[in-house]
């Protein structure tokens, strides 16, 4: 009902949310909506120019939908969003275009302060038991070296879990990560082979509280846990 009687739905799109897709095309076709997954002007539609991006990481990026997670793709998110509503709220613009610059100047800060934070782990390895977190990952030049399962949440194959138990073994994995609301039971199998486990990483904001301080309380938390366990 909420979604029905909507001005303007904002999401990141089907690969992130299926049901929503559902929902929108069966109760709410003619709300007008902001994809970002799909808008031709974000990022992760035009990532092929960054220069030095290798293609493998460009088709990783093309296919994970935590773009949120690199503060550069949030403050284009914000743009987004400002521009959006101005055209369905033209009298609010001015009020909408204060409030994006001044999120923009919070996103900048707190890109500033994470990149101080993490200076002193970037060549730390590690590894995740779900491969969301690329693009935080990427941005702040940490040395993840390889997660347990992939993006679509398929099952880790005995394989991977093999190869990452021996890298594990052998000093090449100093760290595992899981995801909050997930059990961490791939990751004590690294756990078992000598590896710290760190605070599960909370890439959606399921433990935080709502409001004005939510990005910030997210991709701080995240590095934060990744610093506590890198530093050790």
């Amino acid at each position: 009902r909420q979604i029905a009687n909507a001005d303007l739905l904002i999401w990141i799109g089907e690969e992130m949310t299926p049901w929503l897709a559902r929902t929108r095309k069966g109760v709410a076709s003619d709300v007008p909506h902001l994809e970002f997954i799909k808008d031709e002007d974000h990022a992760v539609e035009t990532d092929k120019d960054h220069i030095g991006e290798a293609q493998d990481e460009q088709e990783h990026h093309h296919e994970d939908p935590h773009f949120w997670l690199d503060t550069h793709e949030a403050i284009e998110m914000v743009g987004l969003i400002e521009h959006r509503i101005s055209e369905l709220d033209p009298d609010g613009a001015e009020f909408y275009h204060h409030n994006a610059a001044v999120a923009v100047s919070e996103i900048q800060s707190l890109t500033q302060e994470v990149s101080t934070l993490l200076a002193g782990v970037p060549e730390v390895p590690f590894a995740v038991t779900h491969d969301g977190f690329r693009y935080f990952v990427d941005q702040f030049g940490l040395n993840q070296v390889g997660n347990l399962t992939g993006i679509q949440d398929s099952g880790a194959s005995a394989k991977t879990v093999s190869k990452l138990a021996e890298m594990t073994q052998n000093g090449e994995i100093s760290c595992v990560f899981g995801e909050v609301a997930e059990s961490n039971k791939l990751a004590q199998v690294l756990v078992d082979e000598g590896a710290r486990l760190g605070q599960s990483l909370d890439a959606a904001g399921i433990t935080l509280d709502r409001g004005p301080t939510l990005y910030r309380d997210l991709i701080l938390g995240m590095a934060l846990s990744v610093k506590d366990c890198l530093s050790d």
